[in-house]
């Protein structure tokens, strides 16, 4: 086990001025992790000290103002991974929906599932491909993908909900 007492040292030679840099670099990182979605900011947040010490103790040499930047360099790699890792659930261990009567008239989820199916039919094939990939892909690529500024496809995928729920008001 790693002390994160030995980084103290690397942040600044007077003690209390470390342990302030310290808690301030510990501050910024849950925050960073917080900021991006993590529950387990405090660990991962740790994790990234854990990583740069070790790495310092090897041998690296980092001048401690850019000490902070590898920090959150590290940080960037500690949030891919922790993304990566997600656990997946298999199909069969997810519960099926209840079937419970819900807004639009006391429609079922069922009859809401149907409904939803019938509206996403009556978009043309581009547009149902622009709404799926609009949420399963990063924005940015996308719009390059379909030659239009981020802007420009968020305003075409608003206009193409706007449809959707002008059918479900009917």
């Amino acid at each position: 086990m790693i002390n994160t007492a030995q980084f103290l040292p690397f942040l600044d030679s007077e003690t209390s001025a470390a342990e302030r840099k310290y808690q301030m670099l510990r501050s910024k990182l849950v925050f960073y992790f917080e900021v991006h979605g993590r529950n387990e900011a405090e660990d991962l947040a740790h994790d990234v000290i854990v990583r740069v010490l070790r790495r310092l103790n090897e041998g690296l040499e980092i001048d401690s103002t850019d000490l902070v930047k590898y920090c959150f360099g590290v940080a960037r790699h500690v949030l891919q991974e922790a993304r990566k890792s997600r656990q997946e659930v298999p199909l069969e261990d997810v519960p099926e929906p209840e079937v419970t009567s819900i807004g639009l008239g006391g429609l079922s989820q069922v009859e809401m599932l149907v409904l939803q199916q019938q509206i996403l039919d009556r978009l043309s094939p581009s547009e149902r491909d622009l709404l799926m990939r609009y949420y399963l892909e990063d924005h940015n690529t996308l719009a390059s993908d379909l030659r239009l500024t981020p802007n420009a496809l968020r305003i075409r995928v608003h206009r193409l909900l706007e449809q959707v729920r002008d059918v479900t008001k009917r």
